[in-house]
């Protein structure tokens, strides 16, 4: 067995020796606090079962007071070190500090008049039950007692067992934030790639955004972060959102390795919110940022169906044209320049083109047949032959 296996099984050890303390201190003090008080409501003379369960009552208030005032005291804050990482509720925290000073700070200047009330106490609850004098002391020697324990065993509580809990939950759902994100870094996240290829992809992405509203506050969020977040929003044709969140990536950092595909994200987002000018904008930084990208050829395509749409259909040829320059297979760029000469009405280059489209995807043929730039092609008998 190597070092760190022993260090971890002793570790293991000695945190099931400290429940087994805290436990086992909890029920020795709840023990000697109860025969105190059930010997000394028999000692009483009369009415001893009423004095009994007025002593419980005080016992359990004390004890649920301390314990509270320990809890607080014993909330551990977030650490910044890496390798110790994880995040608990910074609301409790700021209260647990503000309760903490306050209830010290209180304390101190009113430490004078503690003896007092407590006397106050004692006699009130004397009174009030009609007991002996000895109740006045005794009720009060029981708030004392099961206060103190109380705070004693609510620090410990939340010191050794409740924190130890929550680091193991935060590390865990850390490791699977990490994980997840890797696993996102391994795919395809562009919108070129080919829909509903994994549909695996929206599930991870939704785990990955529930991860990260765990792990992260919006001030922690990475570049990564962003543009995971983007991507889903355009999974889930939240455009407006996509480019909110790859702007938001962007200004994290414009050097990552995924910045061209943040660019190409805006882009392909603003034509299909039919904003022509931004998309031709940002399809142009992803070219620029990335050349060799896979994404290129539809960033080309995005750029002359942007150019289609306001009209400059000589602009948008020239587009289509470098898109099949570097992937002479690509169907959807003949389709989108055979849309063009549709419009240009020029047939003979419209059928043309058309039918390259149709040889590389036949799923063109139903579209080009309800598509409005064919519109005056519609009862054409070789337009008709294309599209079968």
């Amino acid at each position: 067995m190597d070092r760190k296996s022993k260090f971890f099984n002793h570790f293991k050890i000695n945190l099931a020796d400290s429940n087994c303390n805290i436990h086992s201190t909890f029920w020795f003090g709840i023990l000697a606090g109860a025969a105190g008080i059930i010997g000394y409501s028999i000692s009483l003379s009369q009415e001893n079962w009423k004095f009994l369960f007025v002593l419980s009552l005080i016992a359990l208030a004390s004890i649920m007071s301390g314990f509270f005032l320990g809890f607080l005291f014993g909330i551990p804050r977030k650490t910044d070190r890496p390798e110790e990482t994880y995040h608990l509720s910074t609301n409790l925290v700021d209260i647990s500090d503000w309760l903490t000073k306050i209830i010290i700070g209180l304390g101190l200047v009113e430490i004078k008049q503690i003896p007092n009330a407590l006397q106050s106490i004692g006699i009130y609850i004397q009174q009030t039950t009609n007991a002996e004098n000895s109740m006045k002391i005794f009720s009060v020697c029981s708030i004392i007692y099961f206060s103190i324990f109380g705070l004693y065993f609510g620090y410990n509580f939340m010191r050794i067992i409740l924190s130890l809990t929550y680091k193991t939950a935060d590390k865990t759902l850390n490791t699977e934030f990490i994980q997840t994100t890797e696993i996102l870094q391994g795919k395809n996240l562009t919108p070129d790639r080919t829909k509903d290829k994994d549909e695996s992809t929206k599930s991870t992405l939704n785990k990955f955004e529930q991860l990260l509203k765990i792990n992260k506050t919006v001030e922690e969020y990475s570049f990564e972060d962003w543009y995971f977040l983007g991507v889903k929003a355009y999974e889930d044709k939240e455009y407006s959102n996509t480019i909110l969140y790859m702007m938001k990536a962007l200004q994290r950092s414009d050097t990552s390795v995924n910045s061209s595909k943040a660019y190409f994200s805006i882009g392909t987002s603003y034509l299909l919110l039919s904003l022509y000018e931004k998309s031709i904008e940002f399809n142009y930084k992803a070219i620029n940022e990335d050349s060799n990208s896979n994404f290129i050829p539809m960033a080309y395509v995005n750029i002359g169906v942007s150019q289609k749409r306001l009209h400059r259909e000589q602009d948008a040829i020239k587009s289509f044209e470098e898109a099949l320059k570097i992937r002479p297979d690509y169907a959807n760029a003949y389709y989108n320049e055979a849309c063009t000469f549709s419009l240009l009405e020029d047939k003979e280059k419209m059928i043309e083109t058309l039918k390259m489209a149709v040889k590389l995807d036949s799923s063109f043929k139903d579209t080009a047949s309800k598509d409005i730039d064919f519109k005056k092609y519609f009862d054409d008998i070789d337009f008709k032959n294309v599209i079968g």
